[in-house]
């Protein structure tokens, strides 16, 4: 499944650059609101950060495809009498996205964006804080309990006026991110985030 939706992404992305009529570059930055799907109970939304930058193949006024390549940081909080535990895992991220596009007037646009994406993680923690102590443990790694690699659907909205964006958008993890044949984890982040298209 991992394969078929890496290949599907890639053969679409490049085989649809030939056929844009032009292309444009933006920058984006956010805020994200993440949260875990699976068998562990009581988890709780993390804050984390997102930045990247933006691709628009345009093909119509009405219709693009949108990629590009995002740092962003997901996870989760889970909280048991004083003790908290904090999830933090810092990914490369590459969206393939089909995007409708519809202008309002000279100066303001909707968009509407739905599509793959396909994370790479770098970094993570295990954050524990009980009190004023705090410890800390890789996720990844020979004693780590995360896999690096993870697919998901994302669908959002923004709006443009002239150059600057303002956008919502879900990401829908759909594979688990924890090595066990046993525990099921996936991860979820909504994000608010803001832009400027060149």
């Amino acid at each position: 499944m991992k394969k078929f939706f890496l290949t599907a992404a890639l053969m679409l992305g490049i085989g649809s650059i030939s056929f844009a009529q032009d292309i444009n570059f933006g920058v984006r930055a956010g805020l994200g609101l993440g949260h875990q799907m699976g068998d562990l109970d009581d988890t709780k939304v993390k804050v984390g950060v997102t930045l990247g930058g933006i691709a628009d193949f345009n093909f119509t006024e009405s219709f693009a495809l949108q990629t590009g390549l995002y740092y962003t940081n997901k996870g989760y909080t889970m909280k048991e009498g004083k003790l908290k535990n904090i999830v933090s895992v810092n990914y490369f991220e590459i969206p393939v996205l089909a995007s409708y596009r519809k202008d309002i007037n000279e100066r303001m646009q909707i968009q509407a964006n739905v599509g793959p994406y396909m994370s790479i993680g770098l970094a993570g923690r295990d954050i524990y804080k009980y009190e004023d102590n705090k410890e800390s443990e890789s996720v990844y790694g020979d004693d780590g309990y995360m896999k690096r690699f993870d697919l998901g659907l994302s669908f959002g909205a923004g709006l443009l006026i002239d150059q600057i964006y303002a956008g919502v958008k879900y990401d829908l993890g759909l594979l688990n991110t924890v090595d066990s044949d046993h525990i099921k984890s996936k991860l979820g982040v909504f994000y608010f985030s803001v832009g400027y298209n060149f």
